[in-house]
């Protein structure tokens, strides 16, 4: 399969890739001599901001999950359930990743 991409969806797709700041990225490009409509740099940082804000959110979820199952394992524990070494293992391996 064969993908073909201007220039500004290579300056998207690296900045989604943290590779690149796309603001500053598009900023130069637009003074650079290349012709590109406002419109289509204007559409990109939309689209953009909309990833952002979508990814933050879920980023969000995933820490109020993670913050919930190391509260449970906890109670778990006070409740002596769960043995002390097997939930200090589990909270290593939560920690690392």
């Amino acid at each position: 399969m064969n993908l073909v991409i201007g220039t500004v969806g290579l300056v998207e797709r690296a900045a989604e890739l943290n590779l690149l700041d796309i603001g500053l990225a598009l900023g130069a490009l637009r003074r650079s001599n290349a012709w590109i409509s406002k419109s289509l740099i204007d559409e990109a940082l939309q689209r953009h901001a909309r990833k952002v804000a979508a990814l933050t959110a879920k980023n969000a979820e995933i820490t109020k999950k993670r913050l919930v199952f190391l509260w449970s394992l906890r109670s778990l524990r006070s409740l002596r359930l769960i043995p002390q070494p097997a939930l200090r293992l589990r909270l290593n391996r939560r920690t690392r990743t």
